[in-house]
């Protein structure tokens, strides 16, 4: 989803480095003395710092400095970093547009700064990855899967490359995520997979960024993620692997492996050896099940009260509770990625209270 309008505070990509960054974040950012510095602000200041709420109006007040900063790039007198400027230039506009009034004049900024920035050699930048992002956003927006999917993995590639931090993290995360919505569309089990691999390995990567418990949490959802794709292509045995090494990751800590997360795993882990026809491991984690379950027996009130209503809220089947019918979540993949977090973080505690909250906030 979009936010109708970035804030300046927010907003980076008129950064030339970290020091402009911070200030920012400071509110005390101001143009060098440049003529092309003073109109790249302009720029931004018509419109993630105008009072405007109209879109068009604001897109109307950007339109001096970006006529000003053509015909000045037009002269010929523009040096390399005043061709920066206006890339950055092209970019916010791009970027206002795909956010509120349509994904192809996005793409016409887009791809003008895009153009700048391979002509100035830096498409192994942070900014041009995200212009690369932005594009295959709009792409997607206007249907064009194929070519989403090829910005989402140049993109992908050039984050992957500079050095970790939160904001490459996540924007790592947010292309995995599209990546997998796209896969999810062409029913590509193969390229799921290799999704889920990536991820994971994004993950071990993220250890010093992400908290210890964020990561581990992570882990259990792309391991149950990856079991659901085996069962559907009735590798059962490779599900068991990962419903395994999901059950592995939350003994680490002393209130997941007693969380109703955890007793859920057990029940998916003995139903798959189940299928496989392991009847030995599907005796021994049916145990393990039958015994954590009773502490997460909701009395008849309780039960009304979370499932009272419709089989299906947004295309989404019943969840695998209290002996309901599961849920078919290669449909709610996609779904599941973008709600992992507040998922995760809710259903993982051990307090009732807690843990039926998250059950209904899912």
């Amino acid at each position: 989803l979009f936010r109708s309008y970035m804030t300046i505070s927010d907003y980076m990509d008129i950064a030339v480095d970290d020091n402009e960054v911070q200030l920012l974040y400071d509110g005390t950012f101001r143009p060098t003395g440049s003529h092309s510095d003073s109109l790249r602000y302009d720029v931004v200041c018509a419109l993630y710092k105008s009072q405007e709420s109209n879109p068009s109006q604001r897109l109307n007040k950007v339109r001096t400095p970006m006529v000003a900063f053509r015909e000045y790039i037009a002269t010929g007198k523009a040096t390399a970093t005043d061709s920066l400027y206006y890339a950055y230039s092209l970019y916010n506009v791009g970027r206002f547009y795909g956010e509120t009034t349509g994904a192809n004049k996005a793409l016409e900024y887009l791809d003008e700064a895009k153009a700048i920035f391979e002509k100035l050699s830096l498409t192994n930048t942070r900014n041009y990855a995200n212009t690369l992002y932005e594009m295959a956003e709009n792409k997607s927006n206007l249907g064009e899967n194929d070519e989403s999917v090829e910005y989402c993995k140049l993109a992908y590639n050039i984050y992957n490359r500079l050095p970790a931090n939160s904001f490459t993290i996540n924007r790592c995360r947010n292309i995995l995520n599209e990546l997998m919505n796209q896969y999810i569309n062409l029913n590509n089990s193969k390229l799921m997979l290799e999704v889920c691999d990536e991820y994971l390995a994004l993950l071990d990567k993220s250890a010093g960024i992400l908290e210890d418990y964020e990561v581990s949490e992570y882990k259990v959802f792309i391991y149950d993620t990856k079991a659901e794709i085996y069962n559907n292509m009735d590798s059962f045995l490779n599900a068991a692997n990962c419903y395994q090494k999901s059950l592995s990751e939350m003994e680490k800590d002393k209130n997941t492996k007693t969380s109703y997360r955890y007793c859920q795993t057990l029940k998916n882990l003995y139903k798959t050896y189940e299928f496989a026809g392991d009847t030995k491991n599907a005796k021994k984690y049916r145990k393990k099940y039958e015994k954590m379950s009773k502490n997460f027996m909701p009395d008849e009130d309780e039960e009304i009260a979370l499932w009272d209503g419709p089989d299906t809220i947004e295309g989404i089947d019943d969840l695998d509770i209290y002996g309901m019918v599961p849920m078919s979540k290669l449909d709610s993949l996609y779904q599941s990625l973008y709600n992992v977090s507040s998922y995760i973080e809710m259903s993982g505690s051990n307090d009732e209270n807690d843990r039926n909250s998250g059950i209904k906030a899912f």
